[in-house]
């Protein structure tokens, strides 16, 4: 068999120099009737300056490492169990934001509804999240091309039908280090749960630039809860354990073949990965995997 990860299909248009118009819908190749699943960006964003943008409509919610970056230029092949379990997976939320870049200053800031439904019928039905996130690039007085420390914050309000985490409040810090070939990223995160419950976790992940073509890549990933099943696996592993447990590690060593940069490579990579379950009702996990995956866009 062969798995569609994810299939996208949309346009970008710039217009009068200040606009930009971006509709984009995730397919289903495995099931063609129906072939539309949702919408992902749909959106219309205004540049008012050379500093600050303004975006308005379905557009990703961007916090932690693995959280602000898009799926087209992931580094190791699935997100990170850290932003599976504090970032937002439903991704892409109807909201506001505004974000913009002054010196070495990085600034994101945005309201969204938390409802995460395929379009906008149902963004009145709940309420609301926002993220503050502000950065900053130590790159020249660390002699590197970059040295990023950005700081994220999301309140979450909680509703019924919450298509974000049950997480009312997640703070991460975010690091970035780069210099020629050698690149060190990381990321640590806190998450309070509506019910008291708390997540700290933690990703660092080296990787070096063979080539032009070749990167290897790892990452070392550990996640704990002071309550029971609050964490979870990632989507493969969970075929095999649907539960949930309370702490987590893996480590993650992999391979990216860059045929055309990001727009055309090919990732492999194997992970250890093991987690307890205090409550012993089917989250514990203990396992090997390897996954390959092929990412074009254009």
């Amino acid at each position: 068999d062969t798995k569609w990860r994810r299939a996208r299909a949309g346009f970008k248009a710039s217009l009068f120099n200040k606009f930009t118009l971006h509709a984009e819908a995730d397919m289903d190749f495995e099931n063609l009737d129906p072939i539309y699943n949702r919408l992902t960006d749909a959106n219309i964003s205004w540049k008012a300056n050379d500093t600050w943008t303004i975006k308005a409509g379905k557009q990703g919610a961007a916090f932690t490492l693995d959280g602000a970056t898009s799926s087209k230029k992931l580094i190791g092949i699935e997100r990170s169990k850290v932003s599976g379990n504090l970032w937002f997976t439903a991704e892409y939320f109807t909201g506001v934001t505004v974000s913009g870049e002054t010196g070495n200053w990085i600034h994101n800031y945005g309201i969204f509804s938390n409802d995460a439904g395929p379009e906008f019928g149902d963004v009145g039905d709940e309420k609301y999240f926002f993220l503050l996130s502000t950065g900053y690039d130590f790159g020249e007085e660390m002699d590197a091309d970059h040295m990023i420390v950005r700081l994220d914050y999301v309140h979450n309000k909680e509703s019924e039908n919450l298509g974000t985490k049950k997480l009312e409040n997640v703070v991460s810090v975010v690091a970035k280090y780069d210099k020629e070939n050698l690149h060190i990223h990381g990321d640590l995160s806190f998450g309070q749960g509506f019910d008291g419950g708390d997540i700290t976790g933690f990703v660092l992940m080296p990787f070096y630039d063979l080539s032009d073509t070749f990167q290897l890549v790892a990452r070392f990933t550990h996640l704990s809860s002071d309550k029971s099943n609050m964490l979870g696996l990632s989507r493969y592993e969970r075929d095999l354990v649907s539960g949930k447990g309370d702490k987590l590690q893996e480590l993650f060593l992999g391979l990216n073949t860059y045929f055309y940069g990001h727009k055309l490579k090919w990732q492999n990579g194997i992970q250890f990965t093991s987690m307890d379950d205090d409550a012993n009702d089917g989250g514990e996990y203990s396992g090997v995997g390897f996954t390959s995956a092929l990412r074009m866009s254009w």
